[in-house]
């Protein structure tokens, strides 16, 4: 009796504990973030890179990581990319994913956020687009 009590004290404090928003939003914020519209492509790897942008004051803007596909799910749209950031461990996932991929010559799914406007700075509206996730295909 004494373990199923704890065990319900536990689940319902785990379950508050998860209803809360996340660390520096509000509730009214949180709900009001606009959530990317993801689609997903299979990806031939063509090319992967990772560079540094640097603007013309020669200062360091952002790192990212790009992939870029052998043919396209729109147009001119050929590359994905991922900020690293404050998001290292996922692009260091990314990484790992992809050169992968090419060792074994695999195809991955690309999941990535149509909305030009979630792009990584720098990435063009019409040629690129920010990626999302990564699926390794068998």
């Amino acid at each position: 009796m004494k373990k199923k009590l704890f065990l319900m004290g536990a689940l319902i404090f785990i379950f508050t504990f998860l209803s809360f928003p996340q660390a520096g939003t509000t509730p009214g914020i949180a709900q009001a973030q606009t959530k990317p519209t993801v689609e997903n492509f299979q990806c031939i790897i063509s090319n992967i890179a990772t560079v540094q942008v640097v603007e013309a004051t020669n200062i360091p803007e952002e790192d990212r990581i790009y992939v870029q596909c052998a043919t396209s799910p729109l147009g001119n749209l050929f590359s994905f990319a991922s900020a690293v950031g404050t998001n290292a461990g996922n692009a260091n996932r990314y990484l790992v994913v992809l050169n992968t991929a090419v060792a074994l010559g695999k195809t991955v799914t690309v999941f990535y956020d149509i909305n030009s406007a979630h792009n990584p700075t720098g990435c063009q509206s019409f040629d690129c687009r920010k990626l999302t996730g990564l699926v390794l295909r068998p």
